[in-house]
């Protein structure tokens, strides 16, 4: 049946794209995709291939709508900091089910959902994804973040951290805190910033000094990277500006 089609199209949107569905997306994209599903004997490829492709999924009213979920959150940071996972096969399983149990935390514990039907989050009205955000699991994200972003976690002689230092040294302009600040929000959010929100991450790095404070700062740990007295309040400063990003409720849409 027709509605079958449009039924499973309304899914993939509702997942890759936003929950409400009104009338005008249900005639210029729910309709043709379903059709489409259809033509192609219910193959999902070329479905999604047009879903997001589309310049309706990179249209800037689309673009951070979405909480991520737990596994997306978790396994988001990693990816996004590239954070190196130990070569060693029984530290490897440590290490990733450490990151399986942050998740498993924040609600949703892969292999494991609450019945066949899934995780509500991504088919309960009318609410959807955000019943991934309450008062029990928005501060333990922000204590996952918060973890990786300063003491890491430890076993085995592996620590599991972003390195704040290489991260940022991958920036056009480190020594410059307005272009630090602009490349940091750019690459780790979904959405732009208000000019008053990166003043406030710049008092985050460099709070109460001048611009030039900062650039002498970096400047001399580029210089002498195996100091640690240059080395530590250059880290320290990163560490807190990078943990401040991840709390921000910017940070949990995607």
């Amino acid at each position: 049946q027709p509605e079958t089609a449009r039924y499973l199209c309304r899914r993939l949107y509702r997942h890759f794209v936003y929950y409400v569905i009104d009338d005008w997306t249900e005639a210029n994209i729910i309709e043709p995709l379903a059709v489409q599903l259809r033509a192609n004997n219910y193959n999902v490829g070329p479905v999604l291939a047009t879903l997001l492709g589309s310049a309706h999924f990179f249209d800037p009213v689309n673009m951070a709508c979405m909480i991520k979920s737990p596994v997306e959150l978790v396994a988001g940071v990693v990816r996004m900091f590239s954070i190196p996972l130990p070569p060693d096969t029984v530290l490897l399983y440590k290490m990733v089910s450490y990151l399986v149990t942050q998740a498993a935390a924040l609600q949703q514990e892969l292999g494991n959902p609450p019945n066949v039907a899934g995780w509500p989050a991504y088919y309960q009205t009318p609410q959807y994804y955000e019943l991934w955000i309450n008062s029990d699991t928005l501060p333990k994200r922000t204590a996952f973040t918060g973890t990786m972003a300063k003491n890491g976690y430890s076993t085995g002689g592996f620590k599991l951290a972003i390195d704040v230092l290489l991260f940022t040294s991958g920036f056009a302009n480190p020594a410059d805190p307005n272009a630090l600040i602009d490349e940091a929000t750019a690459t780790l959010l979904a959405m732009p910033l208000t000019a008053n929100q990166k003043a406030f991450l710049k008092q985050t790095l460099i709070p109460g000094l001048p611009d030039y404070e900062w650039t002498a700062e970096w400047s001399a740990y580029l210089a002498d990277p195996g100091n640690n007295t240059k080395v530590t309040p250059v880290r320290s400063k990163l560490q807190t500006l990078y943990a401040f990003i991840m709390s921000m409720p910017e940070f949990q849409l995607q």
